[in-house]
């Protein structure tokens, strides 16, 4: 992945396992310019699918040290949902950590859900009665832009390698 991310007002970040290495120095990126003011990027949703919950768990430091850092003025950016497919967790959804920005799901990600989700912009947080245009979404990931495009009905996805 080699894309300029600070010029879209949302991004999302898909991983599959051991790829959330590379997604990383992104997020860290954007957490930064977000709190620094050095960034248009108002959302960040990091998709991560993953086998079983003990790969999530080795990484858990990390996602919780990024979640910490995204806290200017008490406005989140970052959204990381984490789908095992395995089955492993009780349930549909639990928490990850001790952030309510963090959520684990039974199962694989819907990506046409999710997209039309962040496509819409209404997971941006927007002035009341201000007449605002919604910015570019950016999709990035690991997997195949025609993998994540073939989930969703009507929507062009492009997706960094």
């Amino acid at each position: 992945m080699s894309e300029n991310v600070d010029r879209y007002e949302g991004v999302v970040l898909v991983a599959s396992g051991f790829g959330i290495a590379a997604a990383i120095p992104y997020l860290k990126k954007l957490v930064y310019s977000y709190n620094t003011s050095a960034s248009r990027t108002r959302r960040v949703h990091l998709v991560w699918e993953v086998e079983t919950l003990d790969i999530a768990i080795a990484v858990q430091a990390n996602l919780n040290s990024l979640l910490e850092d995204d806290v200017l003025k008490k406005r989140y950016i970052l959204t990381i949902s984490i789908y095992v497919k395995s089955g492993q967790i009780i349930g549909d959804v639990m928490k990850f950590g001790n952030h309510d920005q963090a959520v684990v799901y039974n199962g694989r990600a819907g990506y046409g859900q999710i997209l039309q989700a962040e496509i819409s912009g209404e997971l941006i947080e927007r002035l009341p009665n201000a007449k605002e245009e919604k910015g570019e979404l950016l999709v990035m990931g690991m997997r195949h832009p025609r993998e994540i495009a073939s989930s969703t009905d009507k929507l062009s996805v492009a997706a960094s390698r």
